[in-house]
């Protein structure tokens, strides 16, 4: 097993909407594992098996297209950064002599994006060694973030009591924890964090002086 330890900067905003209150749409302080691995849709080999970027209704079927890869992405966590709020206007300006039907969204508001410069980091686990571009584009806006990689130095399948820090996707967990953290509002799937397991199977990996913990096998949408 290859684990690859990937650190994301953004260059340009980073939005989506995590939650909505009133008027304001707030993004949340991760990376959703799903969106990750469309982002690095450069690495599937057959491009046949290329998710579609857009969908008509919105509707994508992760399942399908996530597992078409021979690899597997870790949720985003959020290292260092900031967020500014920002109104934004969608009203009509031009001339008219009558008022058009709503369409049943907001025509202003404002987001709560994160700036420029703001640090994500996140795991990538494959058995056969990848070619990992160093940029990508992510959010709403398809900002642009650049990927700083490195390999672990070693990688040991072990077995017993371990706790898993990292963000982890609960319906990609083969075994579960007993005891972790919630992240509230992680649309489409359920986010953890500080993942305490009485006994498993897990991936030991050295990055110099640190050492990670991820449990062994997770994959995409492992209990749908």
């Amino acid at each position: 097993m290859r684990i690859y330890r990937c650190k994301l900067e953004m260059y340009d905003y980073l939005f989506y909407a995590t939650t909505e209150r009133g008027k304001i749409a707030e993004t949340g302080a991760y990376i959703h594992n799903y969106a990750l691995t469309y982002a690095l849709s450069k690495l599937w080999a057959d491009k046949s098996k290329l998710p579609p970027r857009y969908h008509q209704k919105q509707q994508p079927k992760y399942k399908v297209e996530l597992n078409s890869v021979d690899f597997y992405v870790t949720p985003a966590k959020l290292i260092q950064g900031k967020q500014k709020v920002i109104q934004y206007n969608t009203i009509n300006e031009g001339y008219t002599l009558s008022k058009g039907r709503s369409l049943g969204y907001p025509n202003w508001g404002y987001i709560k994006p994160f700036l420029p410069g703001s640090r994500f980091e996140f795991y990538i686990l494959s058995e056969e060694e990848l070619e990992i571009p160093r940029y990508i584009r992510l959010g709403k806006f398809m900002g642009k973030a650049k990927l700083t990689i490195e390999e672990a130095e070693s990688v040991m399948k072990k077995k017993g009591k371990f706790t898993a820090y990292h963000l982890l996707n609960w319906e990609d967990l083969k075994d579960r924890p007993e005891v972790f953290d919630i992240l509230p509002q992680t649309l489409p799937t359920q986010l953890i964090e500080n993942a305490h397991y009485l006994e498993g199977r897990y991936w030991e990996a050295k990055f110099g002086k640190d050492k990670i913990l991820l449990p062994e096998g997770m994959d995409y949408l492992w209990n749908q």
